[in-house]
């Protein structure tokens, strides 16, 4: 039986550990590589990026010096969210969950997409944050608190009675630990099925061309809770599947003026940065 990819992702990591001494991994900074072109479209925002080449063992750093910081992860934890949703049996993916409007009330910023019943595969494309609220009470604090431990996702810090600890500045994580979840996953094909690493595949994915897929899920939140017109910080993480060699992760964190600052520059800088380091090809 072909052993899952995200699977695979994880026994090659184990062996880099025992085999390359993962804690004396050397960071390569990639900041002076950044060109003028680069440099511009960065601008006033502030950008950190942190990659690890599980082929080559080369981890790669933008500010070097902030990628060990913790911060709120908004919408990327819809990836442990949904596995764990989908581990527990408290969800599938093609279920369907109705939005109640008077329990979960639509908030001005709220894209139409996100007022109606969807399955859950829906509501991780379109990050509906009402549906995870929904799943988070089912899934419930304690479950959280001995799942994100055991992954080592961040502080795993979960407070009693809250459904939206990811998006309030409870729980907390950085860019080398966004980087590593994937590899911190239980790799011995039990804990996590190979049904819902395919799950995770299939919902994450942002672009597959020849010779690679490339996968991974945004968040973004403002930088003063409820202040939708004023500075924000966004995510974009994931990993990169070559078809013929062990993936890169990669997790990109932003700080700009607005929302509109940074909400397509995630996807843009990540995709430029992945070039740059081999990740994804050039394009023609």
């Amino acid at each position: 039986m072909p052993i899952p990819n995200l699977q695979l992702r994880l026994i090659l990591t184990l062996l880099l550990l025992l085999t390359a001494g993962f804690a004396q991994a050397e960071i390569i900074d990639i900041s002076p590589e950044v060109d003028a072109e680069y440099r511009q479209a960065i601008g006033e925002r502030e950008l950190v990026f942190y990659a690890i080449d599980l082929e080559s063992n080369k981890h790669y750093a933008y500010n070097p010096s902030a990628v060990e910081t913790r911060k709120t992860p908004f919408s990327t934890f819809k990836i442990p969210n949904l596995i764990i949703a989908l581990e527990s049996g408290v969800a599938t993916l093609d279920q369907h969950r109705a939005w109640d409007a008077s329990k979960r009330p639509a908030s001005s910023f709220w894209p139409e997409t996100w007022k109606k019943d969807m399955a859950l595969a829906e509501a991780f494309r379109r990050s509906a944050v009402w549906s995870f609220r929904d799943l988070a009470v089912d899934v419930g604090v304690d479950r959280y608190r001995t799942l994100l431990t055991s992954y080592n996702y961040g502080n795993a810090e979960v407070p009693d009675g809250s459904d939206n600890f990811w998006l309030t500045g409870e729980l907390a994580i950085s860019p080398t630990e966004q980087a590593l979840f994937p590899e911190n996953l239980p790799s011995d094909g039990l804990s996590v099925s190979k049904a819902t690493l395919e799950a995770l595949d299939s919902v994450s994915l942002l672009d597959q061309q020849p010779g690679f897929s490339w996968h991974g899920k945004t968040g973004a939140g403002p930088v003063e809770s409820g202040q939708f017109d004023g500075e924000f910080t966004g995510w974009l993480i994931g990993w990169v599947k070559p078809d013929n060699a062990a993936p890169v992760v990669y997790a990109l964190h932003v700080k700009g003026p607005s929302f509109t600052a940074i909400n397509q520059f995630r996807r843009q800088m990540s995709e430029q940065i992945l070039q740059l380091i081999g990740a994804l090809p050039h394009a023609p």
